[in-house]
């Protein structure tokens, strides 16, 4: 048996690391690499939201971060990040979901 006969014997597995394995829109190496969720998983937490689009595919409590602060909404007290707590927001009547709440006026 010769060089070329093992060399023929060998199965070469061709892995594109750049093409979405599932319909998330991450490529396999961004699920592997960087994101660290399963490639074989359109959501790997389980959370409804694709790991393509959910700013926290580990967390299935987290899918979204208004402010983009690092704290996912449901956690975040301040959602839109205008230096008012979300709390206070809805209890007066000014939260509409978005940085502009502080300008809102109350309800006559």
């Amino acid at each position: 048996m010769g060089k070329r006969d093992v060399v023929k014997d060998i199965d070469v597995i061709v892995c594109n690391s750049s093409i979405p394995h599932n319909d998330d829109s991450l490529s396999d190496g961004e699920e592997v690499h960087t994101y660290y969720t399963d490639p074989n998983d359109v959501d790997t937490d389980e959370d409804g939201w694709n790991d393509g689009v959910d700013a926290f595919p580990l967390d299935p409590t987290e899918w979204n971060d208004n402010d983009n602060d690092g704290i996912g909404d449901n956690a975040d007290a301040d959602d839109d990040n205008d230096g008012m707590p979300d709390t206070y927001e809805y209890d007066h009547g000014r939260y509409n979901g978005g940085w502009q709440d502080m300008w809102c006026l109350p309800p006559v």
